[in-house]
């Protein structure tokens, strides 16, 4: 990251401004291929200062000059980096309050949980078939998932190596998404790839016994009202 100072009507504003794509985060990514994205709403994207800030800038020249045409390469360099398709060798996850984990990636898929993908497979299904219904059976050679998609199959599958004996709630997974979305978009995008060229062929395993229980109690509030509701119905 550079950081540059422009003229504003308050007097100055800094801004961090990408030099390369390992610069730019996932949720960089996302709001930048928003539909129908403005000037301003793409670089408030890449820098992560709101739009009514910027709007004070008067040297607009100099700050578009200085972002622009590095936003306008940012589609090129994602496409090269989906299709180099190389994995990191691990990924570091930071927490508010300033933790951090990081979590080792490995090439053999079946390290992953039985419910990680369980829990993911929808998304990556729904994004295949997207692609499948535009491109036919060359959907592998254009494959560019919704980031965001992405960012959930990568919540769901890094959730169960950073937390192997806990069984996520909805909170939970949100809640780790927004760690996730912080990922370099260098590591999320070939991760996020790999998971879909790999399905269906993911070890979709039969659910051991403890696995079985596990599910069961997850979903036992809901049983119980279930339940409840039965013996209310006359």
């Amino acid at each position: 990251m550079t950081e540059r100072t422009f003229k504003h009507i308050n007097g100055k504003i800094k801004l961090s401004i990408p030099d390369s794509l390992q610069d730019v985060t996932l949720q960089m990514m996302i709001q930048f291929q928003q539909p129908a994205l403005s000037d301003l709403e793409a670089i408030s994207a890449l820098t992560q200062v709101p739009v009514e800030q910027l709007y004070g800038i008067s040297d607009v020249a100099a700050l578009n000059g200085a972002i622009l045409p590095f936003a306008q390469s940012l589609q090129h360099q994602l496409a090269y980096t989906y299709e180099a398709g190389v994995l990191p060798k691990q990924v570091t996850l930071r927490y508010p309050g300033g933790k951090v984990q990081v979590i080792n990636i490995g090439d053999d898929l079946g390290f992953y949980a039985y419910g990680a993908v369980m829990e993911a497979r929808e998304l990556m299904t729904t994004e295949i078939v997207r692609h499948q219904q535009t491109y036919g059976d060359t959907w592998r050679e254009h494959l560019n998932p919704d980031l965001r998609t992405c960012g959930l199959i990568l919540t769901h599958f890094l959730y169960h190596r950073a937390y192997p004996n806990h069984v996520p709630s909805a909170v939970d997974i949100q809640q780790f998404f927004d760690v996730v979305k912080w990922l370099p978009i260098t590591d999320a995008a070939p991760l996020a790839r790999h998971f879909f060229l790999s399905y269906p062929n993911l070890p979709l395993r039969k659910p051991t016994h403890w696995q079985r229980l596990q599910h069961l109690w997850k979903n036992a509030p809901a049983l119980m009202r279930l339940r409840r509701l039965d013996t209310l119905t006359p």
